[in-house]
């Protein structure tokens, strides 16, 4: 199932997807310009037409939604409103907080049958957007220029022309956001200080309404449009992030959506009295919105829950236009790579890659933390686009085949030189042997803190005692890490090279670990520890290996310990499990952790005799606006916010010698964890901790590696790349593009293996 998500999320799959979509819209846009002569004719028959030929664009979006994200959207609403929405003209009234409110609509109204009337009211360069913006001027929706004199004559003009001679037993609803742009604090508050000067309500969800425009509709609509629809849309905290991205790489969203219906013989007609009444409706919002905040759903606040099926028609549209142009393109494709000069096949890639570029920036027009550009300056808009741009360039499968290659081959020189010191230099001088080896790990991890630090452009925020900081760099250490994330291990990477003790870093893990190709290698070189989880084997091991370490380490390098005590990455399936435990063994309960295994830690410390100086505590947590933190995310070049809070406990502190004394210090550490954690919970942040939060200058060691390894191996081989895709057979092309498709998949499978599986849908931050 991950690989089919993955496929989902793929370059190849979208750029598929993205194909048929344009052709198809360029199909129907004609179609529409054709029927333009009919217009003069029969309107009626012309507006039958438009509504059948709209469907064959919108019903692509709802099928990204409905099928391709399995994204899913709850109705509330009063039964009898339920029958008249089919039934009448409509002005609806949405609230315009997310990047994929309008979709969320457009769902319902799929699934209701009312889809093909759909029209908005909206602002003049929207109809320059191409095949949706065209497709909306054919189907008669309202543009306005936002300039009062001009829009008055316009919104009246325009809905009359609709309303005359429209087809009977045909229904539109025009969608309307009073707001007139999408919501950002920055324009609330900016809204909320007109609201102030003006005596209006003031609101905590919205911008305040634009009344004039909805004011003309009403004048406009001579009784033929009854019905009034608010709706109130919301996203649920279990979906992904409402983001029409998400929806395309196929994340599934859950929306929920809060319908009140006002008769349209209900709403003052006058200009003052119909304006108090928009303000009104949007304070009623207001409250409605607050609700679903608190309660992450609209259930029990007076309307019916409603699920509406979805239907099969904008899945057979979407097959009907795979089969019409998908799988006759496909078999173009083909013949074209097949027979075509490299130059042509070269043109034909630069050609998709920059319409994929070109994709993606014009969604990054829809996310809404990006406002409109009216209210950004150009020099942070471009910013903005250049890192959407560079994100996008980040995340195609080409480019992150080619990070890997170069991971991978770099791993295995670094490995061989390895194995190679381990016969050669290991048995005459154990410290030189140990010096070789602190640089070689360095070359290899250095690439994955390049990846975290430059790559995805994340950041470690350290919350710790300057002195202790100090410290580190200089002495042996322990350091005990929570294991809550995918990617920790990987911070406490990026934490030891920006310390500049990446090379003497060390683990102690599962045997199974050194198995891993290039990394687990790597570790097993610079002699990592590796236990059975047998205490009889591991018990030797840890006293043989923590004594051969000791003895002999080169003068003036020092090594450090990560290590986490709970023995496996948390799920709260497991914390409950130790939990039971606990409760049995009178030990302390833990919120956030899982109970801690002291006997590997307690025989470090004694095997150490106390030539380990001290323990470092980390306590890592991702803020709430960072990405996910996982492996994927980094490789999609989104940047992850860690906040590392440390503290360092001296030796003479540490009652190792007596293994019960130690056991109980460790879970008195492992409760002082959890009180840490429950604050980071709560604010955000691990301030208020009696540890300031300091700046740690980065270095450049891991970029400069990263560009040596790209020197070195990447270069050379892309030049070697396009002189064997110059030269070589149809059939050395397929061998090859077969062995990449399985190193990739390959690729993925590991990825998957530190891919928390977790049993309850948890935030970041819990």
């Amino acid at each position: 199932m991950r690989i089919y998500d993955e496929f989902k999320s793929s370059f190849i799959s979208i750029c598929f997807l993205a194909y048929i979509f344009f052709v198809s819209g360029l199909i129907i846009n004609f179609l529409q310009l054709c029927s333009c002569i009919i217009w003069p004719f029969n309107k009626e028959l012309y507006r039958k037409i438009n509504c059948y030929l709209a469907l064959g664009i919108w019903s692509q979006f709802t099928f990204l939604a409905q099928w391709w994200s399995k994204s899913d959207c709850v109705l509330y609403i009063d039964p009898a409103d339920m029958e008249r929405v089919r039934k009448e003209h409509a002005i609806v009234i949405m609230n315009h907080k997310y990047d994929i409110d309008w979709l969320a609509g457009w769902i319902i109204c799929q699934r209701l049958g009312v889809m093909h009337g759909s029209k908005i009211v909206g602002k003049q360069s929207l109809r320059l957007v191409p095949i949706v913006g065209w497709c909306w001027i054919f189907t008669e929706s309202i543009f306005l220029r936002r300039v009062w004199e001009s829009d008055r004559e316009t919104l009246v003009k325009d809905l009359r022309k609709v309303l005359a001679n429209y087809p009977q037993n045909y229904f539109f609803n025009f969608l309307l956001f009073c707001e007139g742009t999408r919501f950002t604090e920055k324009k609330r508050l900016a809204s909320m200080k007109i609201a102030q000067e003006k005596g209006l309500p003031e609101l905590k969800h919205h911008i305040l309404p634009r009344t004039k425009g909805f004011t003309l509709l009403l004048q406009g609509a001579e009784n033929r449009i009854t019905g009034i629809y608010d709706l109130n849309v919301g996203f649920k905290k279990s979906g992904a992030e409402p983001t029409f991205l998400s929806i395309i790489k196929g994340h599934a969203c859950q929306a929920e959506i809060y319908v009140r219906r006002t008769p349209i013989a209900d709403i003052p007609t006058d200009t003052e009295g119909c304006s108090d009444w928009v303000h009104k409706l949007y304070q009623e919002k207001d409250q409605i919105y607050d609700y679903f905040l608190r309660h992450d759903t609209f259930e029990g606040n007076g309307l019916v829950r409603v699920e509406i099926p979805r239907n099969y028609k904008d899945l057979l549209i979407e097959l009907a236009w795979m089969v019409i142009i998908g799988i006759p393109s496909v078999i173009y494709l083909c013949k074209f790579l097949w027979t075509s000069t490299f130059l042509a096949q070269f043109i034909f890639v630069i050609l998709v890659i920059l319409a994929t570029i070109g994709v993606r920036a014009m969604i990054a027009v829809t996310e809404t933390e990006r406002g409109s550009h009216y209210e950004i300056n150009l020099w942070q808009a471009s910013m903005r686009l250049d890192r959407s741009l560079l994100r996008t360039i980040q995340s195609l499968l080409p480019v992150q085949i080619f990070i890997g290659y170069v991971f991978v081959i770099s791993g295995l020189i670094v490995n061989a030189a390895q194995l190679l010191s381990v016969i050669f230099i290991w048995p005459f001088s154990k410290q030189l042997y140990r010096r070789v080896n602190y640089y070689l790990g360095t070359l290899l991890w250095s690439q994955l803190t390049f990846l975290y630090s430059w790559w995805a452009d994340s950041s470690v925020t350290f919350y710790v005692d300057p002195k202790d900081i100090k410290e580190l760099p200089k002495e042996y250490a322990i350091i005990l890490v929570n294991h809550r994330f995918e990617i920790d291990w990987l911070v406490g990477m990026v934490a030891a090279q920006k310390l500049g003790i990446l090379g003497g870093l060390k683990i102690v893990g599962k045997r199974s670990l050194s198995l891993i190709p290039l990394l687990g290698w790597s570790w097993f070189f610079t002699e990592s520890i590796f236990l059975r989880r047998v205490w009889e084997t591991d018990k030797t091991v840890l006293e043989n290996d923590i004594h051969q370490l000791l003895h002999g380490y080169p003068d003036n390098y020092y090594f450090s310990f990560l290590m986490a005590c709970e023995g496996t990455r948390y799920t709260e399936r497991k914390r409950e499990e130790s939990m039971k435990y606990a409760r049995e063994k009178n030990l302390p309960e833990l919120k956030y952790h899982i109970l801690p295994r002291t006997r590997g830690f307690t025989m470090i410390m004694q095997g150490a005799k106390g030539k380990i100086p001290a323990v470092y505590d980390f306590m890592l947590a991702f803020s709430k606006d960072s990405a996910l933190p996982t492996f994927r995310t980094l490789l999609k070049g989104e940047s992850c916010k860690a906040q590392l809070y440390i503290k360092r406990y001296p030796i003479a502190g540490i009652p190792y010698e007596d293994e019960s004394k130690c056991s109980d210090w460790l879970h008195r550490l492992f409760q002082e964890k959890d009180r840490v954690y429950e604050h980071f919970v709560q604010y955000d942040n691990f301030v208020g901790l009696g540890v300031p939060q300091i700046p740690v200058v980065g270095n450049y060691s891991d970029l400069l590696i990263q560009l040596f390894w790209l020197l070195i191996i990447g270069f050379p081989s892309l030049i070697w790349f396009f002189q064997f895709i110059f030269h070589s057979t149809l059939l050395a092309k397929i061998i090859f593009s077969i062995i990449i498709l399985l190193a990739y998949v390959t690729l993925q499978l590991m990825i998957n293996m530190s891919v928390i599986k977790s049993d309850t849908k948890t935030s970041k931050t819990k």
